[in-house]
Formats: structure tokens, C-alpha cells, sequence
């Protein structure tokens, strides 16, 4: 019998078959595209080229420095080229480099740790919390040495999750809190913004950034020293500087459309908290199926949605298949974003000295972590068995959000009426074979 056999097609009609099979998408109307922009972009970039001062020293720079700051509760912000330098920059600043460590989570962007790799520091990879995935304080009182002067969270899709336990124990050992805010733009906890629970905080503006001019970072802190020493380092090849630097400013361009950006931003908000809010409350209902866990006081408007899927509750169907399905149902979505960060081929292979030599003691004298051995069971987990929805998902309609509930649970109630998964797939009388089964599945997959 073949896919499209009649007597299958009437069998499953009454349930309503899934759209990878051929029936009709739970959601017919596309979800918005990223980024989102208007005509006040383009003026604001025309602006800035009529006015012949396209530097840092156009107006515009200082004026979101100051804004940006302001809106996430700290006394500075300092605009630079992008993220990844600013953490950089941040850790420079608080004089950390060889024979140092910097505790991060196993559960981010490689740049979380090559930075603290850049300033020739030693990054300590831990777990992380299989609820919020954010960083483990068992594992970061764990890792902590004589050797160990700062942790650095990353508030993973805007989540804040052990912030308070990190900041609680920093303060007792005495290290400093750099929080990695790439995702977290408006994240609160409590009334308290993401960004001021530490020393220093670093926020990202490249292109799939809910803020974003293309590329782009922001330094905010409430310690003055840190920030003059900060502003030094980006404003290196002044000729009064004290300290070692370079050029990491943002342009006027870069500042005026994030500021548009900005602006748009806060308006954007409500909604995708309202959005989050639905999704946790249809998808919490599925089984199988678990949402990201956020703080009962936390408002994270999210540069991710992400939640479990745990493939026995839907007969066995292979994630991957499953975030096939979904698409079909026309809802964008992926698996977890990173691997594990000691299984990048960087850290596999410690090529971390001039020209990607391999390094096997760090600019300490200390031998590096064996990150070739690492196993660390939540963040396995979380990369094994996530799905991620990306943040344009939570600027649709609420009707769209709804859609999402939908297809996953007809994709879990049909799923439930076959009989097996495997490396054929049996639908009742029918058969997805091996040649079609191939199609769907990724080069190199043997699930």
C-alpha cells in the first residue's frame, strides 16, 4: 500500500492528518520574519549620513549608551563593535588574564568561553540546570580554586534561572559576576534587570539578536572604575589612554538603527511575554512535552522559546522527525542551538595557541581540563532532547501561538496510532519506507 492509498487516507482523515503526510497545516499563516524594520530605520541611517559624522562621536552613541543603561538599571553602558569583544573587554578590564580561571556554563555560544581564552585565561566548563538552563551552583561550588576570579552566567533564552545562588556565592568567595546577556535584552527577575545582578554585563546586537544592527555590543555596568577601564581598552588608540586598547567602538550608523531598534523593542515586549505565557500554559499540558522553566517573578521576552521533547510520549518518534513534522504544520523551529561547549572541536583539540597550535598547559603553567573526557549529563540532555522556537515565533498572533498547542498535539495523536518507529515507519497498513524515510532524514543520521 502506498502513502497516498485511499483506504489510508480515508483511515486518518477524522483525525486530521499531519501536514508532513500531506494534510493541512495546523498554521496557514506565516510567522514573522526576523529582523523587523520600517522606514524609521532608513531615516534614522539617512540622518546620520546627512549629518557627515558617521563615528562615535555623533550624538547618537552616548544617547543610547545612556538609554540602554538606564532601562536595565546601571549607572553605564558602553557601545562596541559586537558581544564577543565586550566580554573581552569586560574581562581586560577587571585585570583577569594567565593563571586566572573563569567558571562558564557548558550550555552556550563558544564565544562565552574564547573570550576568556582571548584575554589567555582559563575557561572551567560546568553543568548546568536540567530545568532552566542556566549554570549549576553545585557545579560552580564545585569548580571553584584559589585559581578562579570570576563566573559568568548566561541568562540562556532571557532566563536569569540561578542568578541569585551564583551572585550569593561570588560575594561569599569573593569573585566577580560577568553576566553573558546576549539573550537576555529586558529580562527581569523580580523588578531586578538582567545586567545588574553582577559587576558587569554583555549584550549582543548581531542580526538574530531581538535587537539587532547587523552586529554590535553593549557594556553595562554600575562600577566606575570598570568602566573607565573599559572605556580605555575600546578607545585604545587614544593617545592619553593609561591602558592597552584598540579600536571597539560602535558607529553612528550601528547606534541609530539600534536605537530604532530599541525603541521598537519595549514595545514588542508585552506581547511576547503574553505569547510565552500561552505557550507555557497549552504546551505544560502535553505530555512529553516540557517548557523551559522560568522564575514564578521572571519576565523574559526571550531571544529562544525552548522546551523538552521526550520522544517515548509521541511512539517513538525520532526529534528530529518531530521538528520535520512541526515545520510542515508551518511553525519555524529547530533543535537545541549549541552542543555541548568541551565537545566543539576547539576545546576537543585544545587548539588555543598562535596559529591553532594545540596547547596542553594553559599561560599559567597549569594543565588544561581534559575536555576530550567531559560527560556532563544535563547538558547532554538539554542537547539531546530540546526543540527551540526562534524569537519571531513570539511576535505572532495569539491565534498563531495557539496554532503551535495544536500541532503538536495532533502530531502526538497521530504518532500514537502507529505502531512502531524504527528504521521503517509502520502507519496502520501503510508503510514509510526506507528510500522515503531517507529523504527526511539528516546526512549522516542513523536514528
Amino acid at each position: 500500500m502506498t502513502l497516498h492509498d485511499s483506504s489510508f487516507e480515508q483511515q486518518h482523515s477524522a483525525m486530521g492528518q499531519i501536514a508532513l503526510l500531506g494534510g493541512a497545516p495546523a498554521v496557514r499563516t506565516p510567522f514573522p520574519c526576523w529582523p523587523v524594520f520600517d522606514q524609521r530605520e532608513v531615516e534614522a541611517t539617512r540622518a546620520i549620513a546627512a549629518s557627515g559624522i558617521w563615528d562615535a562621536s555623533h550624538p547618537v552613541v552616548a544617547e543610547l549608551e545612556n538609554q540602554f543603561a538606564q532601562f536595565h538599571q546601571s549607572s553605564y553602558g558602553l557601545a562596541v563593535t559586537n558581544g564577543s569583544q565586550s566580554l573581552e573587554i569586560i574581562l581586560r578590564g577587571m585585570g583577569i588574564g594567565p593563571g586566572d580561571e573563569v567558571i562558564v556554563p557548558a550550555f552556550t555560544f563558544v564565544i562565552s568561553a574564547t573570550a576568556v581564552l582571548m584575554v589567555r585565561a582559563t575557561p572551567i566548563i560546568v553543568d548546568i540546570c536540567p530545568d532552566t538552563f542556566t549554570l549549576d551552583p553545585a557545579a560552580v561550588k564545585a569548580a571553584i580554586t584559589p585559581r578562579t576570579k570570576a563566573i559568568m552566567p548566561v541568562h540562556i533564552a532571557g532566563v536569569t534561572g540561578t542568578i541569585d545562588e551564583i551572585v550569593q556565592m561570588a560575594t561569599e568567595h569573593q569573585l566577580h559576576v560577568i553576566e553573558d546577556c546576549a539573550h537576555a535584552h529586558g529580562s527581569q527577575r523580580q523588578g531586578k534587570s538582567a545586567g545588574s545582578f553582577g559587576v558587569a554585563s554583555s549584550f549582543s546586537f548581531q542580526g538574530g539578536k531581538v535587537i539587532t544592527a547587523g552586529e554590535g555590543g553593549m557594556i553595562t555596568t554600575s562600577d566606575q572604575a570598570l568602566y573607565q577601564n573599559c572605556l580605555q581598552q575600546r578607545d585604545g588608540e587614544n593617545l592619553q589612554s593609561e591602558l592597552i586598547g584598540s579600536n571597539y567602538r560602535m558607529t553612528a550608523f550601528q547606534a541609530a538603527v539600534v536605537q530604532v531598534q530599541f525603541e521598537r523593542f519595549q514595545q514588542q515586549r508585552a506581547q511576547k511575554l503574553a505569547n510565552i505565557a500561552r505557550l507555557d500554559a497549552g504546551l505544560g499540558q502535553i505530555e512529553g512535552i516540557k517548557p523551559q522553566l522560568r522564575h514564578p517573578e521572571e519576565e523574559a521576552p526571550g531571544y529562544l522559546y525552548m522546551f523538552y521533547y521526550d520522544a517515548q510520549a509521541f511512539n517513538g518518534l525520532p526529534r528530529y522527525l518531530f521538528v520535520k513534522a512541526l515545520e510542515a504544520e508551518g511553525i519555524p523551529c529547530g533543535e537545541a542551538g549549541y552542543p555541548p561547549l568541551y565537545k566543539t572541536p576547539l576545546f576537543q583539540n585544545r587548539n588555543f595557541g598562535p596559529g591553532g597550535q594545540v596547547m596542553t598547559h594553559d599561560w599559567g603553567g597549569q594543565p588544561f581540563p581534559d575536555y576530550q573526557a567531559m560527560q556532563l549529563p544535563h547538558v547532554e540532555r538539554v542537547v539531546r532532547d530540546v526543540v527551540i522556537l526562534p524569537h519571531a515565533n513570539l511576535l505572532a498572533t495569539a491565534q498563531q501561538i495557539e496554532g503551535v498547542v495544536t500541532a503538536i498535539t495532533k502530531i502526538q495523536e497521530q504518532a500514537r496510532r502507529w505502531p512502531q518507529w524504527g528504521n521503517t515507519i509502520t502507519f496502520s497498513a501503510a508503510t514509510f519506507s526506507r528510500k522515503v524515510l531517507s529523504k527526511l532524514r539528516p546526512h549522516g543520521s542513523t536514528s
